[in-house]
């Protein structure tokens, strides 16, 4: 049982953008969608606004807080601490923007190297320049192991290559 799989299609596929995508859903599914969507980015909204939230109270707890004293350093590190939570969930949104394919590496790799902006966003063309096989090249194109139906051989001969190796060996 051979599987043929047209690399035209695969190629099709696997350029096709969300918007194009998108665009092909009919007006009931698009509803879903967005709605879905929404209730994301309210979440994500409501969030963020708690965390800079307790970013100010943990702010205005430390210009209280007695010089040198342990309260102090405690709130002075939770406030690296978020600060380096914030840095990283800034990271993560935007690495599928720029089509990073690890994102895990391409992280470690910004903060080892500091490859972050004056206000702490990260810069992306450093990270991309410094590690392009973290990310997506243009142009690329994925196929799957045994796609090759449509090759140049099975063109010139009207056989596959799965056809041409069971030939060769004798049908096994």
């Amino acid at each position: 049982m051979t599987e043929e799989i047209n690399l035209n299609s695969e190629t099709e596929e696997s350029s096709e953008t969300f918007e194009s995508w998108y665009e092909k859903l009919d007006e009931k599914s698009r509803g879903l969608l967005d709605g879905h969507i929404q209730g994301l980015n309210n979440s994500v909204k409501a969030t963020r606004a708690e965390r800079d939230s307790y970013a100010k109270q943990i702010k205005e707890l430390t210009s209280k807080a007695q010089e040198g004293s342990e309260l102090k350093q405690t709130l002075e590190q939770m406030t690296k601490q978020l600060e380096e939570a914030n840095r990283r969930s800034e990271f993560l949104e935007k690495a599928g923007e720029v089509g990073c394919l690890n994102l895990k590496a391409a992280y470690a790799l910004a903060v080892s190297e500091n490859l972050f902006r004056r206000d702490g966003s990260p810069d992306w063309d450093a990270i991309i320049a410094e590690a392009p096989q973290l990310f997506e090249q243009k142009g690329s194109v994925r196929t799957k192991a045994g796609a090759n139906a449509t090759s140049s051989a099975a063109q010139k001969t009207g056989a596959s290559m799965d056809d041409l190796i069971r030939n060769r060996f004798g049908g096994l």
